[in-house]
């Protein structure tokens, strides 16, 4: 316990590293969406920490269905309305004001990274996703600091107008789309990802569903 929560309190240093600069950006006019997103995942300003870890933890087969059918999730915080979709090795993340980043995963060096890049296709950041500290790092430990990386760009890019839980919250789900996108694509990291951080597609999805006091500790140092 004591080496877990060392690796996601270090983990924390690097997330802040990674942040989402304002992306001017404009919806595909050509694509007809309703003027109301259903949001498939809600999440409310008054809800409880554990309440937040319920959310996620049933959202399983949401991201299943997404990833295997390449289909979109929308996920509501307040007013905000995030849309993930994977798109191939990448996932696109689509602000309802219509701003637009894409996620995926690549290399800094010989570790596996997140990097963050315009529609355009020019990087914006990217940072290791390598747990910190020494031995053999378990899958959670992996996605823990994974999860961190992400919610602390993710939290720029949403700005003031959703509080860290929340925040936090979508990042958590945005990062499970994009692990489980990465895993159904087969690229070229793929084996290099298997081997070294021991995700699986049905590890991760239980991971979600079984994993709540994980969860819950994990959305607790992100807020603190």
């Amino acid at each position: 316990m004591n080496r877990k929560k060392f690796i996601i309190n270090t983990a924390l240093v690097c997330g802040g590293n990674l942040v989402f600069p304002i992306l001017a950006g404009c919806s595909n006019p050509t694509e007809p969406k309703p003027e109301k997103i259903q949001s498939d995942i809600v999440f409310s300003n008054g809800d409880s920490v554990s309440g937040v870890t319920g959310k996620i933890s049933s959202s399983g087969d949401v991201l299943k269905s997404a990833v295997l059918n390449k289909k979109p999730v929308s996920i509501s915080a307040e007013s905000n309305v995030i849309t993930i979709t994977p798109e191939d090795s990448k996932v696109k993340l689509s602000k309802s004001d219509g701003e637009e980043v894409y996620i995926r995963f690549g290399t800094i060096r010989t570790s596996p990274s997140i990097i963050l890049e315009r529609t355009s296709g020019g990087i914006i950041a990217e940072s290791s996703i390598v747990p910190d500290g020494m031995g053999n790092w378990s899958a959670e430990e992996w996605l823990g600091k994974a999860v961190l990386v992400l919610s602390g760009a993710l939290a720029v890019w949403l700005g003031a107008t959703v509080v860290k839980l929340l925040a936090a919250a979508v990042a958590y789900v945005a990062v499970n789309i994009l692990i489980l996108s990465v895993i159904v694509a087969a690229v070229s990291i793929l084996a290099w990802l298997l081997e070294k951080t021991g995700w699986s597609f049905n590890g991760l999805l239980e991971l979600l569903k079984n994993s709540t006091d994980w969860i819950k500790e994990l959305l607790l140092n992100i807020v603190n």
